[in-house]
């Protein structure tokens, strides 16, 4: 486990705690969830986050904490107007539409192929000033990051496809697009100056397959099947020939106890196996 996450007491969960406190919370409405985990060998974690709002939902404050990225995020949302919203402080920013990789994550985490659900809430937020406008169909966030670059997101359904146009100050652009036909399967890609990812999602009866083929400073080919209690990722670089494969099993005693055991196995190189417990509050 990785020592001390909250127990520091660093500045930036002392800013985060301000944060959560920093709106009249008598006017509004408290939440607090989070989970706790326990995976051998020898990890641990946990996750709490904290949400206050008013019924009126004029603003939103948001505060993530974990062992595993200390303060994770924390921010105070306030609507200006009813098309324009401003967020200030440290956000968990998602782009993308790709399952293994998000080529078009310009702003906050991308997707770990080998990790793809960040199961250990890892993700830590980048420090930013952000503005949303909503003009009919058509919202577009303008983003001022804390290392004095500035980033950019336009997004629209297009005759029943999401289409993101983003880009960032560094010479940074991209589209990414998903669509779903019918009731079984979903298109997504993603188009970079410097990568591109094209994948399908298709759903049966009891099975979920995700596949993806993703070209940027490697080549790899990308498979994900989910049935039951039963999970299976795999991945192949198509140059060097390196691949991994990682079973997941897992079992819901209720609705917030989940065990599981999980093996990957990093072809001609090593392998590894671990189990672990995780509950929900």
């Amino acid at each position: 486990m990785k020592s001390g996450g909250l127990r520091r007491r660093s500045p930036d969960v002392l800013l985060g705690v301000a944060l959560l406190f920093a709106l009249p919370l008598n006017a509004g409405t408290l939440r607090f969830f989070g989970s706790a985990g326990f995976e051998t060998p020898g990890h641990a974690d946990a996750v709490a986050f904290f949400e206050a709002a008013p019924e009126s939902k004029r603003w939103k404050t948001r505060l993530k904490l974990g062992t595993e990225s200390d303060l994770g995020e924390a921010f105070v949302q306030v609507q200006l107007t009813p098309h324009i919203d401003v967020t200030a402080g440290r956000i968990i920013e998602k782009w993308g539409t790709g399952y293994g990789w998000t080529p078009t994550a310009f702003v906050g985490p991308a997707r770990n192929p080998t990790d793809p659900t960040d199961r250990h809430f890892a993700d830590r937020g980048v420090d930013m000033i952000r503005v949303d406008a909503f003009v009919h169909d058509t919202g577009a966030s303008f983003y001022a990051l804390r290392d004095g670059r500035f980033a950019a997101r336009v997004y629209r359904l297009v005759r029943g496809t999401d289409v993101s146009l983003v880009a960032r100050s560094d010479n940074k652009f991209g589209v990414n697009a998903s669509r779903v036909f019918g009731e079984r399967l979903e298109l997504h890609g993603e188009l970079t100056n410097d990568a591109v990812l094209a994948g399908a999602q298709v759903t049966f009866a009891n099975t979920n397959v995700v596949a993806e083929l993703f070209h940027g400073d490697d080549d790899w080919a990308f498979v994900r099947v989910q049935h039951s209690f039963i999970e299976v990722i795999a991945a192949r670089n198509l140059h060097d020939g390196k691949s991994f494969i990682r079973t997941t099993l897992s079992h819901r005693i209720e609705s917030r106890i989940e065990l599981y055991a999980l093996g990957t196995e990093y072809l001609h190189w090593k392998r590894e196996l671990s189990a672990g417990v995780r509950v929900s509050f």
